[in-house]
């Protein structure tokens, strides 16, 4: 074999090993991509699956919670797609399916409650809304929803952003009747009063709550008619 032959074997060689060893690298890379773009999906996943457990708490309807429930399947479907290697994905799948049949049924028994015991829980609650909004109006930009199912849904996210406050407050005055402090009673009711009164919000209920609570601090109820609070202190 001459010298000539030689040179080229080695430099076929030594091509051969750098193609194979970039080829190496960038499966790595991209499977390094697709990990950290998989672990950042879990965690908006996650957050998702919160979300959706705190929405049917305290909405009187479903329909907000099925439309986020779906978001869920269909990120989870992409993420499996993605890496189908992440067993944890089919768990989180066959839950979210599962969820969405359970969500069809308005009728089924629920403990909805808006009624929370500090400041904190209000503001998560409340919190949680809002990012239910943000996904609405990005369902409306996608053409997922249209505009009047966008006004409608936003009108009961903000109805129970009002509830939550108003529920948990006259709760508190609830609470100051059972133990004799009627001052301190009167004065979540009003507050409470108050944030309805401030209110723009045009469901019905708005001006039959002040008058409730109207009655409540002239002594004429204890409690409001169950249809507006049917949360027990």
């Amino acid at each position: 074999m001459t010298p000539s032959s030689i040179l080229i074997i080695l430099c076929t060689i030594a091509l051969t090993s750098l193609f194979a060893v970039s080829f190496i690298n960038q499966r790595e890379t991209k499977t390094r991509m697709v990990r950290n773009k998989v672990r950042s999906l879990k965690a908006r996943l996650e957050e998702m699956e919160a979300l959706v457990a705190k929405l049917d708490q305290v909405l009187e309807s479903r329909a907000i919670t099925k439309l986020i429930n779906d978001e869920i399947i269909d990120l989870a479907k992409g993420m499996i797609n993605l890496d189908a290697d992440a067993t944890y994905l089919q768990a989180s799948l066959a839950n979210a399916e599962q969820r969405a049949l359970d969500l069809i049924d308005e009728g089924a028994p629920r403990d909805i409650s808006r009624l929370f015991e500090s400041d904190a829980q209000i503001a998560r609650y409340q919190h949680a809304l809002n990012e239910a909004g943000i996904i609405l109006r990005r369902l409306y930009a996608r053409d997922s929803i249209d505009l009047a199912e966008l006004e409608i849904f936003i009108s009961e996210l903000s109805w129970c952003h009002l509830m939550i406050e108003t529920v948990s407050v006259i709760g508190q005055g609830h609470k100051a009747i059972n133990r004799s402090e009627i001052i301190t009673a009167h004065a979540f009711y009003k507050r409470a009063r108050q944030s309805l009164i401030q209110s723009s919000h045009n469901d019905p209920r708005r001006h039959r709550f002040i008058k409730e609570i109207g009655e409540v601090l002239n002594n004429k109820r204890k409690m409001l008619s169950e249809d507006l609070m049917h949360e027990q202190v």
